[in-house]
This record gives C-alpha cells, structure tokens and sequence, in this order.
C-alpha cells in the first residue's frame, strides 16, 4: 500500500508539472498562431504584450481549438512565420475595390502585419481626397476577415501623401509646407484617421509620406510625433507606427539625426525596393543590385549607415511589373508603355519567363510585338527573400497582395520556403512531455526508493508489464516527438538532458554518502 501511495503521489505531481512545462513551451514556440511570430523582439515586441491582453478571448478560443490538432503540417495554409521575422502585406484601396474580392484568397497565416488603404490627404483640410478608397476597407470587412483567419495579425491603416494633390504642379512644396505646419489640419486629419482605426479595430497607423520638401522634414519629423501623441491619447501604448521610408534623391531628406529621432517613435520602417529612380531606361523593377538603377543594396547601405537598425527594416517588393516598347528606328531606345504597370497575375499571361544568369529578375520579350515586361515570379521572389534573409533584416514586405493571381499559391510557396516553419500543435507537445517524465517516473523510483526495488523483487510477474510499459512509452516518445517541428525538439532535448540530471542527482548523493562511510 506504501508503495502504491508513493507511486501515486510522484505521478499526480509529475502530471501537474508536464501540463505546465508543455503549455509553456507551446508558447514559446508560436503555438500555431500563423504568423504571430514573424515579429522580432524589439520595440514592436514590446507593444505586441499589450496586445494581447486585449486579444484574451481569441487566444483562450485558439488554444482550445489547438489541443484537437494531432500533428505538424506542412500545407500552406497551416504554416507559420519564423518568429525573427516580420511579413508585411499591403492591400491599396484599388485592390480592395475589385469585384472579385482578392483578399479573400491570401494565406493570412503567413503574415505578421497586414496594411490595408487608404486615406490620401488632401494637404488644404486634412479630410481624405478619395472617400471610396478612405472606406473600402471598412465596407468589405476585410479586417475582420483577415483577424478571423489570423488573430495574432497586426493590422494597420494606410495615411498616405506624395505631393500630387491638384493641378498646380508649382504649389505641391507650398501645399505639403502648408499641412505640415497646421498642427490644426493635421488633428482634423488624426481624428478622422483614429475613428477609423478604432472602428476597423486596427492596432496602428502606416504613414506613406514621399516627395517631402527638404526644408519641411523637420515639421514632418513633429507631425509624426503628434500621430504617436494622438494615437496613444485615442487607443492606448499598443498603438503601432509603421513608416514607409523616402527612396528617391534620400540624401536630401533624412539625414542621420531626423532618422535617429524617428528610431524613437517608429516601430518599423518600410523601404520600398522597387521604382527608385526617375530615369526611363527598361530594366528590372525591384532590383538587389543594378549598375543603372537606384538599387535595394544602396538604399540599405545608406540607411544603415545612417544609424538604422537592420532589425528595423523591412524592404518591400511588388507584386507588379513594368511594359517596356522597342523603338522600331532606334532599336536601342525603349519607351514606357501607355500603360507602364502590369499586376503580376497580368504580366504571367503574357509569355514564358526568362531569367539573367542570377536569377535576380523575370523578363518577357515580345518579338513581334517589340515590348519587353519587367517583373517578379516564385523564382526571382525567392532570390530576393534569401538574399534579406542573409542580411538579417526585419523581414519583407509585399505590396498590393490583391495583384497575385487569385487563390495562387506559387508566391506563397516561394515565401514560406524561407520565411515559415509547421506550426507548433499542442497534443504532440503535450504528449511528449507527459510520456517523458513518465519514463523518468518510474526510472526514477526505482533507482531512488528500496519500496519500489522490493515490491518488484517479489512481484517479478510485474516486470513484464514494467518491460512493456517501457517499450510503448518508448514508441509513443518517437511517435510524437516525430510530430513536433525542430525548433521544438530542441527544447525536448534539452528537458530530456534536464531529467536525467534530475534523476541523476539523488542517486548519486545517495551513493556518494554511502562511499563516504566507509572512508
């Protein structure tokens, strides 16, 4: 009866301590948000904490939903990003505006953040130039969707100006001076922007300002502490900054020291790895490295060395090409197409891709038409998204997610070939650790307690079902541990290694207080 009572009693506080210690590292692990745990451990960290408070409900309802999951998959919709990293992805109001919804066809399980349009200020008033574009992301509930299918994305609003508003190309600086210096227009503008942030229940803001006058960043560089101030006043500190960086002629705009008061206030920074430059020469649209192009490698050199943290950075690649027409007397000119852009799922029906010797970019030649296409597919992608990977930047960022072919996965695929692992499943994990300290359960009293050794001495016939107990726990440990991704066999392992010097302990300081008598 001893024997039995001390049996049960190690048992039942083992099985407490397995449940915990298996929950616990569940979380640790991403436990199979999708896409939570692309972000990286800084200031977008931090505020990720606040959060979740708010986001208690879901999570309870999705770990629930978890515990009925019985192994890692490995199917697109199933995966999750790698908690260092951050995905963004872009939806502009014109996309959102398709009739056929192509929203409703991403894998929001392999995002971290997701960006949707917009609100283009007019500079006069601060109210939105476009009211369709300000609302279609609140009409066609594409937030909703999106957190339904993800609930650890970080979804953003897009405020955005470029110094394009009116007719008048000579009042453009004038224009954007004069928004930037009404602390007036810009809280009629923050107020509307928050109500719409609030009622979408977004968590943030993503500032799209390009073109800035140079002797205006100094105001721009107020305006956007005045989003924080405002942001946090309306909807709490979890209130996300995302900024998409100045690419063009970027000498003359952020220097090292407005950049380091940026670092203060943004979360992340977006740099815009495509249509860099203002010349009209044909090549490829976002480039690594380009001898006649404002490439992606100078940009991030110049803003690294400007004091941004690589961490900080998420450079964006469109899901777009350029159209190039052949001069038919000069055949060494190229002009732009009437019309210069293509959505990738457009350009794809066009012919065959070809690659340069890199595999840095995808092109089309029309020869009977003389046009040439510039752009991205699965294989030039995944070039790109190994080469941010080297760099140990942020993440990667995709705009106008609505310009994929609907419900493809070939862009996907080549994303998650490198940016996400199986989601980490709770019965595995569970059960790994449950059959583990089993094991070591009864190990463990054997070698630590003379009750145990006895009752076996004199009950043998029980060593055979002890013999077979091993043996299954044995099988049911390589079954499930199976199940479980790498990164979270690691943690097994080293639970494993953590048991055995458990086990280890007591019975060497029992045999070490017995050599000790007869020194």
């Amino acid at each position: 009866m001893y024997t039995n009572n001390l049996l049960l009693k190690y048992g039942l506080i083992t099985l407490l301590f397995i449940t915990l210690t298996g929950l616990y590292s569940c979380d640790l692990d991403g436990g199979g948000g999708g896409g939570g745990g692309g972000l990286n451990f800084g200031k977008v960290g931090k505020r990720l904490g606040m959060k979740a408070k708010n986001r208690g409900r879901r999570a309870l309802r999705k770990t629930v939903k978890k515990w009925f999951r019985s192994g890692s998959s490995n199917k697109l919709g199933e995966l999750q990003i790698k908690k260092e990293y951050t995905i963004v992805g872009f939806e502009p109001a014109w996309t959102l505006l398709e009739s056929n919804k192509p929203y409703d066809s991403h894998y929001y399980n392999l995002l971290s953040t997701f960006i949707v349009g917009g609100y283009d200020i007019n500079p006069l008033n601060g109210n939105a130039r476009n009211e369709e574009h300000r609302d279609v992301a609140l009409k066609n509930e594409v937030v909703k969707k999106a957190i339904t299918a993800n609930d650890e994305l970080i979804t953003l609003y897009s405020v955005s100006h470029h110094g394009d508003f009116g007719k008048d190309l000579l009042s453009q600086e004038k224009n954007y001076d004069k928004f930037l210096s009404n602390v007036e227009t810009q809280g009629n503008m923050l107020e509307q922007v928050n109500n719409m942030i609030d009622t979408l229940n977004c968590d943030g803001i993503f500032l799209d300002f390009q073109n800035i006058p140079p002797k205006s960043i100094s105001k721009y560089v107020e305006f956007v502490k005045l989003v924080q101030k405002k942001g946090v006043e309306r909807l709490g500190e979890g209130y996300f900054i995302y900024l998409r960086l100045p690419s063009s002629e970027r000498e003359l705009f952020f220097s090292e020291e407005t950049l380091t008061e940026l670092e203060n206030i943004v979360d992340l920074f977006i740099l815009k790895a495509y249509d860099n430059d203002r010349q009209t020469k044909p090549g490829p649209y976002a480039p690594i490295s380009y001898q006649e192009k404002n490439s992606l490698d100078s940009l991030i050199d110049y803003y690294t060395k400007s004091g941004l943290v690589k961490k900080h950075i998420v450079p964006e690649f469109p899901l777009m090409g350029t159209v190039w027409n052949k001069s038919m007397a000069e055949p060494d000119k190229y002009t732009a197409s009437k019309t210069p852009i293509l959505p990738y799922r457009e350009i794809i029906k066009k012919g065959p891709a070809a690659y340069p010797k890199d595999t840095s970019f995808a092109y089309y030649v029309n020869i009977e038409k003389n046009i040439t296409y510039f752009y991205d597919d699965k294989i030039s992608m995944r070039k790109k998204y190994e080469w941010v990977d080297s760099l140990h930047l942020a993440g990667i960022g995709l705009n106008a997610l609505g310009y994929n072919k609907y419900k493809d996965k070939k862009m996907w695929q080549a994303m998650a070939s490198v940016f996400a692992v199986p989601q980490v499943v709770m019965m595995p994990t569970i059960a790994t650790y449950i059959l583990l300290f089993l094991m070591a359960g009864f190990l463990y009293s054997i070698a630590r307690y003379w009750q145990v050794r006895n009752f076996l001495n004199r009950k043998r016939v029980y060593l055979i079902y002890y013999a077979i107990g091993i043996v299954v726990i044995s099988f049911g440990i390589l079954i499930f541990a199976y199940l479980l991704p790498n990164g979270m066999l690691k943690q097994v392992r080293w639970m494993s290694f953590m048991i055995i010097l458990f086990m280890l302990f007591p019975v060497g300081r029992k045999y070490f207080m017995n050599a000790r008598r007869w020194v």
